[in-house]
């Protein structure tokens, strides 16, 4: 993983592959909650619910989010890789290489939130949800879109 001098993971490296298992976690767990739910909701006949258990209370699209931390902890990961990168003296690697190799090193994360909210994420799943889901308008004024309720979060599981 590391281009770093010095062998051995760094903390910022470690700490990001343990935000990868937990943002992996958060959206499988996210899905598993929904299918349960779904699962549920045919067993009984109903139609149109609109899904608030687990981490849904927290979030509207919690497996989204949790998949754009998957790429955020990929950027962590990779972060000191570059920055020995970037201090290094090396004729044969520009400034324009440099620059870069930083916005490639940036840009997934920030393509991938843009993609999970505006362009075939939650945003278009929330316009066909408000048709097709009598109480989502409510949902929607309870609960965030995209980054979950954290302070709601913690109080839920630390009571």
């Amino acid at each position: 993983i590391s281009n770093t001098r010095d062998s051995g993971l760094k903390f910022m490296e470690i700490s990001g592959i343990f935000l990868w298992g937990l943002a992996y976690a958060f959206e499988h767990a996210s899905d598993m909650q929904k299918l349960k739910f779904q699962v549920q909701c045919k067993k009984r006949g109903i139609k149109g619910a609109c899904c608030k258990e687990g981490f849904w209370s927290f979030s509207r699209h919690p497996n989204y989010f949790g998949e754009w931390g998957v790429w955020v902890a990929l950027t962590v990961i990779v972060f000191p890789s570059l920055l020995s990168l970037l201090q290094e003296e090396n004729e044969k690697i520009s400034r324009l290489h440099k620059i870069l190799m930083s916005l490639c090193i940036f840009s997934p994360s920030i393509a991938m939130y843009i993609c999970l909210t505006w362009w075939t994420g939650a945003i278009p799943a929330e316009h066909y949800s408000i048709q097709k889901r009598k109480e989502y308008k409510e949902y929607v004024k309870q609960v965030p879109m995209f980054f979950p309720d954290f302070n709601k979060m913690i109080s839920h599981y630390l009571r």
